[in-house]
């Protein structure tokens, strides 16, 4: 979800309440470092796909990480 705090824009998800102890937050809020709708748009379609990898990547009880999204993992 983007949110607009002063001229910059943010993702902000809420975390699924079966993560947020091992997370230890309710949120998450990154800044996109854009003040450009249409960009901010693009990340954070990124950064939500992202978030999704790595909640579904914690439920699955795997230790490792996955590999960082990029543009490029994501257009795959």
């Amino acid at each position: 979800m983007l949110r607009v705090r002063g001229t910059i824009y943010h993702f902000r998800r809420i975390v699924p309440p079966a993560l947020r102890t091992a997370l230890n937050r309710r949120e998450i809020w990154v800044s996109l470092k854009t003040g450009y709708q249409n960009e901010a748009r693009k990340q954070d379609d990124l950064k939500g796909s992202q978030q999704c990898r790595m909640a579904t990547h914690s439920t699955s009880g795997k230790e490792e990480r996955p590999p960082p999204l990029t543009p490029y993992n994501a257009k795959k």
